[in-house]
């Protein structure tokens, strides 16, 4: 391969590259992203009124996650226990 191939090969992916980039710059140029105010989605949720009542005072508690993890490495809890797997 004398210089004259490779300088034409070199030339080429040069050119490409370049010709990307500017094709690149002329697209964020036309089409600027548009960057939302505040970020995030706002999530319509319906507000539930519990007032402490009987459903509330009947719930059950929750044991602490060293606990439960303590419970699945000594092989006491299944994977259908209600407190490993909620």
């Amino acid at each position: 391969m004398d210089s004259f191939e490779l300088n034409k090969i070199m030339g080429a992916i040069l050119g490409t590259c370049l010709a990307l980039l500017s094709l690149n710059i002329a697209a964020n140029a036309l089409f600027a992203p548009h960057t939302p105010e505040k970020p995030g989605y706002a999530v319509a949720v319906k507000e539930d009124d519990h007032k402490g009542g009987a459903t509330s005072a009947a719930a059950p508690a929750d044991e602490p996650l060293p606990k439960k993890i303590r419970a699945a490495k000594s092989g006491e809890a299944r994977w259908d226990d209600p407190r490993v797997v909620e």
